[in-house]
């Protein structure tokens, strides 16, 4: 799967998951950083895009330091992927702001943690 999403960029990225655990491009044990596929960072990047509640969230814990921007993903995902993840993050964000709504901690597909 990491083959066929290269790209040129070399991005170093690190996504806060929960409290204290961290997804990057590399693995540092000590402080709770562990690593994990490009391919995440690509998604993560695109859900941070959209103009959603869930979205914004990511976009907080979502750190890169690269020049990786936007157009960049056109290269990486055809049309019908993009489609298919839009549908998916519209999906989480409308479940999100309902459980969110009724004061649940739980229960959300997937980012469940941003409901706490």
């Amino acid at each position: 799967m990491e083959k066929k999403f290269k790209n040129k960029h070399q991005v170093n990225f690190k996504y806060k998951f929960k409290k204290n655990l961290y997804f990057s491009n590399k693995s540092n044990i000590k402080n709770n950083t562990y690593q994990v596929p490009k391919i995440l960072f690509y998604l993560y990047y695109f859900y941070s895009c959209q103009n959603l509640a869930i979205s914004k969230k990511i976009t907080k814990d979502l750190r890169y330091n690269s020049g990786f921007k936007y157009n960049d993903l056109k290269k990486l995902f055809t049309g019908n992927f993009k489609n298919y993840l839009r549908k998916k993050i519209n999906f989480i964000n409308t479940d999100f702001l309902n459980l969110k709504k009724n004061k649940f901690k739980k229960g959300l597909y997937r980012f469940s943690w941003y409901l706490k």
